[in-house]
């Protein structure tokens, strides 16, 4: 099958009223979706998965029972499972969340149902000023956990031999260009694009300039 890239942008033309949501992509069980926030949710909670909100544009606040956070394009946060929340803004903005898209095993009672109020609370990332602290290119780096999966960042410049994928990877521009040459051939991704390439495939990576580059996959 084709290595199909996704343009974040394109897809969000798609979302015609407040908190409509598209899912872009699906790495495992894990669904990778994009909504429009105008006005406020209800408050609600996740009992069995965590949430990671990353904003595409615009800005929102992200209130919780453990505290709010204003986020702003390219940051982001994790609300974990049990947490009361709700997502409001003021403008039209654009976020990608990263969630479980079927019921989720409760691992026999392993998993806390409840998060305990004041016992923490939410704190926010900035992916361009980590890749800022990033000097090896191509050395991932662990941003935030979601479940069992690990959303990671690196910084592409130059390239880097033929590797396979151990298992189903996404990766997201966040700036620059990338270029992902397949079985496929080549898939130029820009800021705002992404794939997910399935387990085994082979690939290669370049970028003859500076690109930060953001995947997912699960923790091994």
């Amino acid at each position: 099958m084709p290595t199909r890239k996704v343009n974040v942008n394109e897809e969000a033309l798609r979302l015609l009223e407040p908190f409509a949501m598209v899912d872009l992509a699906y790495v495992g069980d894990l669904a990778v979706s994009l909504y429009a926030c105008q006005g406020s949710l209800a408050w609600h909670r996740h009992l069995d998965y965590d949430e990671l909100f990353l904003v595409h544009n615009g800005m929102i606040v992200l209130e919780s029972e453990w505290g709010g956070v204003a986020l702003r394009p390219d940051e982001l946060t994790v609300v974990p499972k049990g947490v009361a929340h709700r997502s409001a803004s003021m403008l039209w903005s654009i976020v990608l969340l990263l969630h479980v898209h079927v019921l989720p095993d409760r691992r026999n009672g392993h998993r806390r149902l409840h998060a305990l109020r004041g016992e923490r609370k939410l704190t926010k990332l900035n992916v361009l000023e980590q890749a800022q602290k990033i000097t090896d290119p191509f050395s991932l780096q662990p941003l935030a956990r979601i479940d069992d999966f690990e959303l990671g960042l690196f910084i592409a410049q130059g390239a880097v031999p033929w590797r396979k994928a151990s298992q189903p990877l996404l990766m997201l521009v966040q700036q620059g260009r990338l270029d992902l040459f397949t079985r496929d051939g080549l898939v130029v991704l820009e800021s705002g694009e992404l794939v997910v390439l399935a387990r085994g495939a082979p690939y290669r990576v370049m970028s003859g300039e500076r690109a930060v580059v953001l995947t997912l996959s699960r923790i091994s």
